[in-house]
C-alpha cells in the first residue's frame, strides 16, 4: 500500500473511531461532561504511553517548550470538554458537524485575527464547508416534516395562511 492510500484509509479509520467515541459519549446518558472527558484523556494516557513504551522512546521536554506545550493541552482539553458537551446537548450530527468544521475556521479566523493570506483554495473549501452546513439544516428540517429555507432571514412563512412574505411584501 502506498503513502497515499495509507493516509486515506488512516483519516477513514479516525472518522469512523471518532464517530464511534461521539456515540458512546452520548450512550454514556448522564455522566458528567467533566467526568467523561477524564476518562477519555486516561485513555489517550494509556494509549499514548503504552505506544512510548513498546518504542523504547523517552520524553524529554527543554524549559522554552513547557509553557507552549501546557497552552496546547489546556486548549485542546478544553476543546474535547465543549464537544463532549455538545454531543450532550444537541443532535448528534449536528455536534459533529460542528466539530468537523474546526479547520475551516482555523483558516477563517487565521485570515481574519493574525491576518495571514487566505489561498482562494482554502476559500473555496471554507464557502464549501458552510454551505454543506447550511444545505444540511435544510435537511434535517424537511426529515422533521419542516418547511425549511436557510439563509433568508426576511422570508416569513405563515401556515395558518399558507402565505409567504418577503421583506414584508
Amino acid at each position: 500500500m502506498n503513502s497515499r492510500a495509507k493516509g486515506i484509509a488512516f483519516i477513514v479509520a479516525a472518522a469512523f473511531f471518532f464517530a464511534c467515541m461521539s456515540t458512546c459519549v452520548r450512550l454514556a446518558g448522564d455522566v458528567p461532561t467533566f467526568q467523561k472527558t477524564f476518562f477519555r484523556n486516561l485513555i489517550a494516557v494509556f494509549v499514548a504511553g503504552g505506544m512510548l513504551f513498546k518504542a523504547r522512546r523517552e520524553i524529554t521536554l527543554p524549559k522554552e517548550g513547557r509553557l507552549p506545550l501546557f497552552l496546547r493541552c489546556f486548549v485542546g482539553s478544553l476543546g474535547v470538554v465543549t464537544n463532549f458537551y455538545a454531543i450532550d446537548h444537541m443532535l448528534l450530527s449536528d455536534a459533529n458537524m460542528l466539530n468537523k468544521l474546526a479547520p475551516f475556521f482555523a483558516v477563517l479566523f487565521s485570515g481574519l485575527l493574525l491576518r495571514e493570506g487566505i489561498t482562494l483554495p482554502q476559500l473555496a473549501c471554507i464557502l464549501t464547508a458552510f454551505g454543506g452546513m447550511t444545505s444540511h439544516a435544510a435537511v434535517v428540517a424537511r426529515g422533521m416534516g419542516r418547511a425549511a429555507v436557510v439563509g433568508c432571514g426576511d422570508l416569513k412563512f405563515n401556515a395558518d395562511e399558507t402565505a409567504v412574505t418577503i421583506n414584508g411584501k
